[in-house]
């Protein structure tokens, strides 16, 4: 019997506002407290941040807290060379010096803290409710977040919906899909078997299979609206996989 839930965020819970439009986020930063006349190429500059943020995930993974970084650095460097080669496309390279480059690295990572960078998928706060209040299911997080996490959910009135949060920074710097994250979840949640755990997640990679490798239950959620969307989605999937894995195609069937 299933006595706790466990839930990935980004893409699971949330998402990034403006349909994850990043680089529109890091331009209106930039224009609104350093350079009104600062133009940023939106869709290149979405490409390198997917480019960059890759590249430090395999470099550095979970955040580089193994070699001592801090998710601050962690994410300026993805922040800086994104604005680097814009600058360099419109031949402006020394528009930001170093130490401004510095500022608006940090300003960006103490703005996607707020709320408004955030929005919650539909029924999001219903199910969790119905989760945790009327079925007494413990719940809790496993995610590859940075440290701003617990402060993000708390800005969004979500926290208190959870028992523990699992991330790299509490973890040893372990993150998805390393089973240990999932070892440390099984072992805040006060669960005896395995079996007892369910892991919600958007990921095959990261969230499914090492979480079913512990024998933990599984679900993997894709928010699909129509059923073509659904259907061209499950062409995609693996025989293996879509004979075995339970799939949600929003948070309502999790209940």
């Amino acid at each position: 019997m299933i006595k706790c839930i466990t839930f990935d965020v980004t893409n699971t819970l949330v998402y990034v506002a403006s349909a994850g439009n990043v680089a529109l986020h890091y331009s209106n930063v930039i224009r609104n407290r350093f350079e009104p006349n600062f133009l940023l190429d939106i869709e290149s500059a979405n490409k390198n941040f997917k480019k960059y943020f890759k590249y430090e995930n395999e470099v550095n993974p979970g955040y580089g807290y193994s070699k001592g970084m801090q998710s601050r650095e962690w994410w300026s460097r993805i922040v800086k060379q994104v604005i680097k080669d814009n600058l360099e496309a419109k031949n402006t390279p020394n528009l930001f010096d170093s130490a401004k480059l510095d500022c608006i690295s940090g300003a960006i990572y103490d703005e996607f803290k707020k709320e408004k960078y955030w929005q919650k998928y539909a029924d999001c706060d219903f199910v969790l409710d119905e989760l945790k209040q009327t079925r007494g299911l413990k719940l809790g997080i496993v995610s590859n977040f940075d440290e701003r996490l617990p402060e993000i959910l708390k800005n969004l009135n979500l926290l208190s919906h959870f028992d523990f949060v699992c991330i790299p920074s509490n973890s040893n710097g372990f993150a998805k899909p390393s089973q240990k994250i999932f070892m440390s979840a099984l072992h805040k949640s006060g669960c005896q078997n395995p079996e007892e755990l369910l892991h919600v997640g958007d990921s095959f990679e990261l969230d499914y299979t090492p979480a079913t490798a512990l024998n933990f239950k599984s679900v993997l959620l894709k928010h699909l609206n129509g059923e073509k969307e659904k259907k061209d989605f499950l062409k995609k999937v693996p025989d293996r996989l879509l004979n075995q894995a339970d799939f949600a195609f929003s948070l309502k069937d999790i209940v």
